[in-house]
């Protein structure tokens, strides 16, 4: 393309752009999906869904989180044992000689 068949396309679309008609066909809305949902019988089904899903599965975590709490305590307990303990090969290497 050449500079000035550009230059005429680029002219074009500024006048179209800025026009009076392009300006006023222009519409703005803003949503609010939080109360849309809400003021809906079908959105707040779905919320209600979503809730009882998340609850379940937080309960399914909370529960693995105290099983590893617990298996992390019975661990440091049985470390803690095993140190405190002298190892059976020290003990009985001393006796033989």
């Amino acid at each position: 393309m050449s500079f000035h068949r550009i230059l005429g396309v680029c002219l074009s679309l500024v006048v179209f752009l800025f026009s009076g008609a392009a300006l006023a066909e222009q519409k703005v809305a803003v949503v609010d999906v939080q109360r849309a949902v809400a003021s809906t019988e079908d959105g707040l089904r779905a919320q209600a869904t979503l809730k009882k899903l998340f609850d379940n599965r937080q309960q399914e975590l909370n529960k693995k989180q105290t099983e590893l709490q617990n298996n992390e305590k019975t661990s440091t307990s049985r470390r803690r044992c095993c140190r405190r303990m002298p190892s059976r090969s020290a003990s009985t290497s001393g006796k033989s000689r």
